[in-house]
């Protein structure tokens, strides 16, 4: 596997696949070559008013970018504990604090990968809303989303390697 340093706006964290990035970091609003946005707009210290304020504005920027949900998928992918990736600050990628920017069904989508790890650890669908802060129908068909894509890419990929 290839291995590079992140790009220019997480520059402290030491290296990810390649992969993870190349593919749709450059088309990101926040490191575009003209943009002039500071990258430390996105990682914001504590939550004071002035923390606050700049979260927001972090979320702002993320909200006008093309490749948001690649963005996103990767810092939760890797395990960002800190900043703005993707839209969502830390609390709202560690499924402690729903955005209101998301729906409910958006906030379960968003966080597929800790409903999966616990289903598969045996936390019921009720704890597990609750964890999220949501309904229990509502991760229900979450999971049956993720699982009709998985069986919608498994056909894809039978077709094309017919």
């Amino acid at each position: 596997m290839t291995v590079q340093t992140l790009p220019k706006r997480r520059s402290t964290t030491s290296a990810v696949l390649s992969r993870e990035v190349d593919e749709w970091w450059h088309h990101s609003a926040c490191s575009a070559e003209d943009s002039d946005i500071d990258p430390e707009l996105f990682f914001p210290v504590g939550y004071s008013a002035k923390a606050q304020v700049q979260r927001a504005a972090a979320k702002e920027v993320c909200g006008g970018c093309p490749v948001r949900g690649e963005c996103l998928t990767w810092a939760l992918d890797t395990g960002q504990g800190a900043g703005v990736w993707g839209g969502l600050d830390e609390l709202e990628r560690a499924g402690k604090v729903r955005p209101k920017t998301l729906t409910s069904g958006d906030w379960c989508m968003a966080n597929q990968d800790l409903i999966e790890r616990r289903r598969a650890a045996g936390v019921s669908w009720r704890n597990l809303a609750t964890e999220l802060g949501v309904r229990p129908d509502t991760v229900r068909r979450a999971v049956a989303a993720f699982d009709a894509e998985r069986t919608r890419q498994a056909v894809a990929g039978q077709e094309l390697a017919a």
